[in-house]
């Protein structure tokens, strides 16, 4: 090849590869408050309390919601307790923390669930506050993170036969995201409980 044709071909692909974004790491979009407490404490069983609903949103699904971020807490390490035990110790719709001796609590806030564009283009937008909470001690954190970003699912609509299927990987996405910032646990042998 010679060097006339060799340059406008390098050019070209230079300026191809350039073009492509590498992808947004998972967690990028949480701001996270302080962990060394969760990392100190490492706990191992978890209880995910009712999602708390400061949207006003009548469409979020809050039952979704919850057991997405049950699976994301696997995805971290942690064993989650059974919704059902967990609602069976909830009274006033609400869980009172310590009631199954957790070694701690996850507690949701969905403060914004916006779902204008969700039946034209798949697109959503959030903020949810997460935080992880000692059962003898609820008012102090032992993690906490917000979630405020803009969720496009329209590339991932055909792969899913209904729109509750499309909602439980939507809800899924949202939760791994926001517990992507949380440390996860590091187990040590020999070692049961924390």
């Amino acid at each position: 090849m010679s060097a006339r044709l060799l340059v406008p071909v390098l050019s070209l692909f230079c300026l191809a590869t350039a073009c492509n974004q590498l992808p947004k790491r998972r967690g990028e979009s949480v701001v996270p408050g302080s962990s060394s407490t969760l990392e100190q404490r490492s706990p191992i069983e978890v209880a995910v309390a009712p999602i708390s609903d400061s949207s006003g949103n009548a469409e979020l699904p809050r039952g979704d919601l919850r057991r997405a971020f049950q699976a994301a807490l696997l995805e971290r390490r942690y064993t989650p307790i059974s919704l059902d035990l967990v609602d069976s110790k909830v009274v006033d719709a609400a869980y009172r923390p310590g009631s199954l001796d957790e070694n701690a609590v996850l507690l949701v806030d969905v403060q914004r669930w916006d779902t204008h564009l969700w039946d034209t283009r798949d697109v959503i937008e959030v903020t949810i506050q997460a935080r992880m909470v000692d059962p003898s001690s609820p008012s102090s954190n032992l993690w906490s993170g917000v979630l405020e970003k803009r969720f496009d699912f329209s590339n991932s609509g055909d792969l899913y036969s209904t729109s509750s299927a499309l909602w439980r990987h939507a809800c899924q996405t949202i939760a791994s995201e926001l517990l992507e910032a949380m440390p996860a646990r590091q187990p040590v042998p020999g070692r049961a409980t924390p």
